[in-house]
C-alpha cells in the first residue's frame, strides 16, 4: 500500500504544542477547527516553513539562501514561529529575509500566535530579546485576539527571564 502524504496545514496549536515538544492529535484536525483556530492558509514558502517546523534545517537554510526577496508578512510570521526552537543565528538570518518584524508579528492564526507571546509561552528569553531588539512591539496587539500584553503573559506564566527581557524594552508602555 502506497503511503500518501498528508496536506500540511500549519494551526497555532499545532505550533505551540510542536514548541513546547508535547505531541498533538494530528488526526482530528476538527477538533482545531471546533475552537475557532484558522490554519495558515495561502503560503507562499511553504517548503521552507515546513522544514523549519519539522527541524529540518540544512534543509531550511540551503531554502533561506536560495531566496531572492523578503518574505511575505504571512510567511514571515510562520516562519519565524517555526523556528524558536532553533539557534539565535538562524532565527537572525530568516529575519534578515523577513520585513521589519512591527508588519508580522501579529499575523498569526488564532489566540497564540502573536510572535512574543508564543516566544514567551515557551521560555524563549533569548528569541524574544532578539525579537525586541530588531523592532517587536513589546506592548498589546492590533486585535482582540492579541490584546493581551505580552508583559503580563510573562508574569502570569512566571516566565520571569523573558518578563526581565520585556522591562528591558525602551518601547515598553507598561499600564
Amino acid at each position: 500500500m502506497a503511503k500518501t502524504e498528508r496536506p500540511f496545514i500549519l494551526y497555532d496549536d499545532i505550533l505551540l504544542s510542536h514548541l513546547q515538544q508535547r505531541k498533538t492529535n494530528r488526526h482530528a484536525p476538527h477538533i482545531r477547527r471546533s475552537v475557532g483556530l484558522q490554519p495558515f492558509e495561502d503560503l507562499e514558502h511553504l517548503p521552507l516553513i515546513k522544514a523549519l517546523f519539522h527541524e529540518k534545517y540544512t534543509v531550511a537554510d540551503r531554502l533561506l539562501k536560495n531566496l531572492s526577496e523578503p518574505l511575505p508578512p504571512k510567511d514571515a510570521v510562520a516562519a519565524c514561529l517555526c523556528a524558536l526552537n532553533s539557534t539565535e543565528r538562524r532565527m537572525n538570518a530568516l529575519l534578515d529575509h523577513c520585513p521589519p518584524i512591527p508588519d508580522f508579528q501579529f499575523l498569526g492564526a488564532g489566540k497564540t500566535a502573536s510572535l512574543l507571546d508564543v516566544a514567551i509561552r515557551c521560555g524563549k528569553h533569548k528569541m524574544l530579546a532578539l525579537f525586541l531588539k530588531r523592532g517587536a512591539d513589546p506592548n498589546g496587539g492590533p486585535s482582540p485576539q492579541t490584546a493581551t500584553p505580552p508583559l503580563e503573559t510573562a508574569f502570569c506564566l512566571n516566565a520571569y527571564l523573558c518578563l526581565e527581557q520585556l522591562l528591558k524594552s525602551p518601547r515598553l508602555r507598561p499600564e
